[in-house]
């Protein structure tokens, strides 16, 4: 697991503060469906948010896997200081006044200093919200609902961040992540857990400043070696299923086109209901298995009087022609299973080729 991995996805969360935006922390992890621990921490207050408040960090059952802390900005220092040496899976600094105003300088190293190994977001920032796993480090109104999959969405901007999750046009969001500040962690380096997530079709940065040009060139080598890996995957998925139905099909046309043909002739004698003649051509051996039941629907039907059933020597078992007043039929089981396996050997082969392009350029 990277890093990152327990602050995206966590399965506890503590909210560290009393004010309101702590308790919309709370609040949006309940409206979005949060299955994990959700521990309020505060000095004073029994409760945060309706749920009961720890008085420390020192007091909760285990090291959280992220942390919401939102409190002014020194007490935020000693408090990431707390979770660093507890073992926490990281946090989201909410508080201004790092290295955005004159006198903060000295502040963001010491937020640094103290939170060492573990990951932070911000400061300054909204923080995480996870549609995928319904987590909401997030203090504010926001657009997303749970999903399956879709895209994500970086931006240093939570007021960015919020409007581009209001969107109204059916696009599928499965994270929104705001950096604030980067102090420790920025765009292109939260970028890089986010797309180990299969979950993920895309990725969406909106970037005020670059920071670290080697984190974005770090992320395009990753970006196109994850491409490359499902590519070669693909390819390996559509050989496989080729390879499976080159065996398998074979046999299911022995076994389905009687049946397949019967369905198939029966639903367009439906159709053919009120024509003035239907004719119906099968082969001898299929005229046999399926015509006496097809004359008994035709009766049922009543349409017996124009049916023309006869068999057609020419024509391969399973397959059917029909000709009525407003339409006609020409049915295959194994044509349709042949398109089948032309089309996969052709994605196949075309997957190959690409693949090997791609590795020709690679050598060269």
């Amino acid at each position: 697991m990277s890093d990152l991995e327990r602050l995206l996805r966590p399965r506890s969360i503590a909210v560290v503060g009393g004010g309101a935006w702590c308790n919309s922390v709370i609040e949006q992890n309940q409206k979005i469906g949060f299955k994990g621990h959700i521990w309020p921490v505060h000095p004073q207050k029994v409760s945060v948010g309706g749920l009961p408040a720890f008085k420390t960090l020192a007091d909760l059952p285990d090291a959280p896997d992220a942390a919401f802390i939102g409190v002014n900005r020194n007490a935020t220092i000693g408090l990431v200081g707390e979770l660093n040496e507890m073992g926490a899976g990281g946090a989201v600094c909410f508080a201004s006044g790092f290295k955005e105003t004159a006198d903060g300088a000295v502040l963001n190293d010491q937020l640094l200093s103290a939170a060492g190994g573990m990951p932070i977001l911000g400061p300054n920032c909204y923080g995480v919200l996870n549609a995928v796993d319904r987590v909401a480090l997030w203090p504010d109104q926001h657009g997303l609902v749970p999903v399956e999959r879709g895209v994500a969405i970086l931006a240093q901007s939570s007021n960015i961040a919020i409007n581009l999750t209001m969107q109204q046009r059916g696009l599928p969001i499965a994270y929104t992540i705001t950096a604030g500040n980067q102090a420790q962690q920025g765009l292109a380096s939260i970028a890089q857990t986010v797309i180990r997530d299969d979950r993920v079709t895309a990725l969406g940065l909106y970037i005020e400043s670059f920071g670290d040009i080697a984190d974005f060139e770090e992320l395009a080598r990753l970006s196109q070696a994850m491409q490359a890996h499902q590519e070669a995957l693909m390819a390996q998925i559509v050989g496989f299923t080729l390879q499976t139905c080159e065996i398998v099909l074979p046999e299911v046309i022995e076994r389905l086109s009687t049946a397949r043909v019967k369905k198939t002739v029966t639903q367009s004698l439906k159709m053919a209901i009120g024509s003035s003649q239907i004719k119906v051509r099968l082969s001898p051996a299929t005229l046999d298995q399926i015509g006496p039941e097809l004359r008994q629907r035709a009766v049922y039907y009543k349409c017996d009087g124009v049916l023309d059933l006869r068999a057609d020597a020419d024509l391969p078992d399973g397959d059917a022609r029909m000709e009525w007043d407003h339409g006609s039929l020409d049915y295959g089981f194994k044509k349709i299973c042949d398109r089948l396996l032309a089309e996969l050997r052709d994605t196949h082969a075309r997957a190959l080729t690409a693949q090997k392009e791609k590795d020709g350029n690679g050598q060269a």
